[in-house]
């Protein structure tokens, strides 16, 4: 079941210390219930984060959506620059972008994290062919 919580509603329960996302422990994505593998393959540079957001993902070498979801909340903020705005922006676009909502701290299968490690080898091959 997918709760949609309006944008003003999620805020306010943030600004007050509560949170309305679901607990870590019903956050598990079984291999046979991600919907497909391309939501967790797309660039996190590609979902309209501003540019604070995005060049701290950066620097922390999260480069794609699965990479993203695994982090917690408290992971991310302790990555420095990530502050609560960037926080609050990147549980909106996991919220709104993807149907069904994306959540942080969500465990990843194996195998999608071994895809993940593949296609980030790619894109670093890439970037230093860029260089050259």
């Amino acid at each position: 079941m997918v709760v949609c919580i309006p944008k003003y509603l999620r805020a306010w329960a943030f600004t007050h210390g509560q949170s309305p996302w679901p607990p870590a422990e019903s956050r598990w994505v079984a291999p046979s219930d991600q919907p497909k593998i391309d939501p967790y393959l797309r660039r996190v540079d590609e979902l309209g984060f501003s540019t604070r957001t995005t060049n701290c993902m950066s620097n922390a070498n999260i480069h794609f959506v699965g990479e993203l979801i695994q982090w917690t909340e408290v992971e991310l903020l302790k990555t420095k620059n990530f502050g609560r705005k960037s926080l609050m922006e990147v549980k909106e676009v996991l919220l709104d972008e993807f149907n069904p909502p994306l959540w942080l701290g969500t465990k990843v299968s194996d195998e999608l994290r071994a895809l993940l490690e593949q296609r980030k080898r790619e894109l670093i091959a890439r970037a230093n062919e860029n260089w050259k």
